[in-house]
């Protein structure tokens, strides 16, 4: 016997279309968000590429899987925060700022990606914990102004942790009221791509973005909010 779903959950997903059409149409008239997913839309065409090449390396293999989470995250986000979830959607962003933090640290010493493919969990918190991938990073690059932390503390703060902070997501402005689920700001759930989403979701590989003409509705706006 089956269900319908329940009618709240019907109405949630109205009301979160509704959002989506408004956040649209703030798209389509600034050129700086549009070049926010255009880079967006070309970090992903970069996963989907990296994820087709065939290969027998398990170390390739590793920056294919970590290029196949970045991807979905990356879909998951933005249907959240044009759906009205911006917080849950900034939450999300953490996790893309951990795996490229990873992945730039495999780029910079390759042997790294065998140690933390056969790390246990205690080899893997003490070498490659969040912190220590950042430390690490900070170190090679001879940076002491600790910026990698600084942003990973804002998403932490903004998203991550529950704490007055926190609210600022749910607000219209900074010093304003937190507004209620459905009828404010916030609204949404959101669909997270399969693995190999791409292909199941038809993502086809764009054109060159850069250099970017953007005119009242760009290209990326097109595709992501067609009329």
């Amino acid at each position: 016997m089956t269900r319908d779903i329940p009618e709240n959950l019907t109405r949630l997903h109205s009301a979160e279309q509704l959002l989506r059409q408004k956040a649209c149409s703030m798209i389509a008239a600034d050129p700086r968000l549009q070049l926010h997913l255009s880079v967006t839309e070309a970090a992903m065409d970069l996963a989907d590429s990296l994820r087709t090449f065939s290969t027998n390396d398990e170390d390739l293999k590793v920056a294919q899987i970590l290029g196949m989470r970045t991807f979905n995250a990356f879909g998951a986000s933005i249907k959240l925060t044009l759906s009205g979830y911006h917080q849950n959607s900034a939450l999300i962003l953490r996790d893309v700022m951990e795996t490229v933090f990873l992945l730039d640290l495999f780029a910079g010493d390759r042997p790294l990606i065998e140690r933390w493919r056969f790390a246990d969990k205690k080899a893997r918190m003490k070498d490659f914990s969040p912190v220590k991938v950042r430390e690490a990073l900070d170190a090679r690059d001879g940076f002491t102004s600790k910026k990698r932390f600084e942003m990973y503390e804002l998403f932490s703060e903004l998203a991550g942790h529950p704490n007055m902070k926190s609210a600022w997501m749910m607000r219209r402005q900074k010093d304003g009221d937190a507004d209620r689920p459905v009828h404010g700001s916030n609204g949404a759930g959101s669909r997270r791509l399969r693995n190999g989403a791409a292909r199941s979701a038809g993502w086809r590989e764009t054109r060159p973005i850069f250099p970017c003409k953007l005119g009242s509705r760009s290209a990326v706006t097109a595709r992501l909010c067609p009329t």
